[in-house]
């Protein structure tokens, strides 16, 4: 069985799509609260539908500028929306410690080679659009080399008006060229939803726009699948192109095209109730339907969780494991037990995409680690068996593919640096070269290693299980697409009879591997970032079952 991405051939086209940028990734939305349609001189809207492929010549530019504060300037009408974005990892999205240094790390690697195809930006591009305006940079942080942008504004990372000022068409993995750069206009004029905005004393115009009044999913097109057409032939194939994310095909083509009625704004910006906008001197702004500006995702900035600030806490706990809603992103189940001599256990554990919008995990796959946790006591409570369990929430998790590879040296809590046979990870694997076998894209079997920097001659490929591959199976922990069963078989002997046990299994999460964080802070100068010292993981604990199970017991 071969299960992990299939080859898929998108061809580019040149006709419009609707709305921009990175998932929910705005700080001053008018369809949140009020936002840049709630104050606006231009009563009219004077948008006509078409969507401007390049931005104003004059007026209306960074070079024209008096001075460009970033979404600070924001704050004094929009309060309860621009607390929100602070706590985001969109405002992080520079100054986040893994960001800074891997980006420095792959444009030296990598990218410093690119910059004659336009991907010398390839990271910076949407980690702050409206930033490597200004610095034109693909290291961090940034350095100004315009007179007008403040430092402040250089290093908030994606804030309001990178969807607001947003002029271009989204198109899949835009955004990895330098020519991305031409779609942002940063001036007096912002675009929103409402065509009934509220006088703000010229402090903005605001106009209406298809870009956030129709199919809001395609705000995250640009970014959130990363791809490079690195033969130039117009089309992206696995095997010949770069993936890297793949985040919006799989809600497009394997969510939404089987029913799925969530969009991404519904799940990562939820409405939350009406809320005045009102900012001194404007007592009397109306009141619009509000959506929730944290993007609630699975990261967090590590040198502010070392620190204990942590204000996304329960929003991320809420959006893997259901929370108060119990509408988890997957269900779990233990099944076809069979303990028959008291020393011999089997059983299988079957997890379901049955609530998220996208394959589990998603993004940049190869730094997400959910994986099964399965442990087998005796009545005393005393461990007999175990697979994917963490000694510590540091340690890492003892994959068979990361320790006979080169990253083996930085894995820690692994006794002897032996692999657990049965482990179940579906963290992909980063690799500095791919190949394609039988339409799935792997490690290339004579030059391929995992890395931890990204290369446009690698990609992200699926795992392989020990206890599968002794039975011929291959890629069995790929990533789960929506909607997607995936059952797992276990085996354990005991080295003496028991009669009951008690068997739990966990899904659980952890945004970033130990290892691979390690290997980053290995290689990283310090100079801007102490990486090394900022070892410490959110594990948590998405879906759950539990079985009693007495000798004799076969569950069918």
């Amino acid at each position: 069985m071969k299960l992990g991405h299939t080859v898929k051939r998108v061809i580019f086209t040149s006709s419009p799509l609707i709305l921009s940028l990175v998932a929910m990734q705005a700080g001053c939305s008018s369809d949140a609260g009020g936002g840049v349609g709630a104050g606006v001189i231009m009563p009219t809207p004077v948008n006509t539908g078409e969507i401007i492929d390049a931005p104003p010549a004059v007026g209306d530019t960074p070079k024209d500028l008096p001075g460009f504060k970033g979404s600070d300037a924001c704050k004094k009408c929009h309060v309860a929306i621009y607390d929100d974005w602070q706590s985001s990892m969109h405002a992080h999205s520079l100054t986040s410690p893994t960001v800074i240094v891997q980006t420095n790390q792959v444009f030296a690697a990598d990218l410093l080679q690119q910059e004659n195809q336009g991907l010398g930006q390839f990271c910076t591009n949407c980690h702050s659009p409206i930033s490597v305006l200004f610095a034109k940079s693909g290291t961090l942080p940034f350095v100004s080399k315009k007179a007008n942008a403040t430092t402040e504004a250089l290093q908030e990372g994606i804030g309001c008006v990178t969807c607001h000022a947003y002029r271009g068409n989204p198109k899949d993995s835009k955004a990895v060229l330098t020519d991305f750069q031409q779609d942002f206009a940063v001036g007096k004029n912002y675009f929103g939803p409402f065509d009934d905005p509220a006088p703000n004393g010229g402090f903005h115009q605001a106009t209406t726009s298809p870009l956030f009044t129709d199919g809001k999913e395609q705000m995250c097109l640009s970014c959130h699948n990363v791809k490079n057409d690195r033969d130039g032939d117009n089309v992206f194939e696995l095997g010949t192109d770069l993936f890297l994310q793949t985040t919006f095909d799989e809600y497009e083509d394997d969510y939404r095209a089987q029913n799925g009625e969530q969009t991404c704004n519904q799940c990562h910006m939820p409405e939350r109730g009406d809320v005045q906008q009102a900012a001194d001197g404007f007592p009397n702004a109306p009141f619009r339907t509000v959506h929730d500006h944290k993007f609630a995702g699975v990261d967090y900035p590590l040198d502010e969780f070392a620190k204990g600030n942590d204000p996304q806490k329960f929003a991320r706990r809420d959006l893997l494991n259901g929370g108060a809603t119990g509408d988890a992103v997957a269900s779990l189940s233990i099944q076809n037990i069979n303990f028959a001599d008291g020393a011999n256990l089997s059983f299988d554990v079957e997890i379901i995409n049955s609530n998220g919008g996208h394959s589990l995990p998603t993004g940049f796959a190869f730094t997400r680690q959910m994986w099964l946790e399965v442990v087998v006591k005796d009545n005393d409570m005393n461990e007999l068996g175990s697979s994917g369990l963490l000694r510590d929430v540091n340690n890492d998790l003892c994959d068979n593919d990361t320790l006979i590879d080169n990253l083996a040296n930085v894995v820690q809590g692994c006794q002897n640096n032996v692999a657990d046979p049965q482990l179940v990870n579906f963290q992909t694997i980063l690799v500095d070269f791919v190949a394609l076998q039988d339409g799935v894209l792997v490690k290339d079997p004579v030059k391929g290693h995992e890395t931890w920097l990204q290369f446009q001659t690698g990609g992200a490929v699926a795992r392989s299980r020990p206890a599968d591959v002794a039975l011929g199976q291959l890629f069995t922990v790929a990533p789960i697409k929506p909607f997607e069963k995936r059952t797992f078989a276990y085996n354990f002997t005991f080295a003496a009879q028991v009669d009951q046990i008690r068997l739990s299994t966990k899904l659980k999460f952890r945004n970033l591997p130990p290892y691979f964080v390690r290997r980053l802070a290995q290689a990283d100068s310090g100079k801007f970032v102490q990486l090394g010292s900022l070892l410490s993981f959110d594990v948590i604990d998405m879906q759950s079952d539990f079985q009693n199970i007495q000798v004799g017991q076969i569950d069918n």
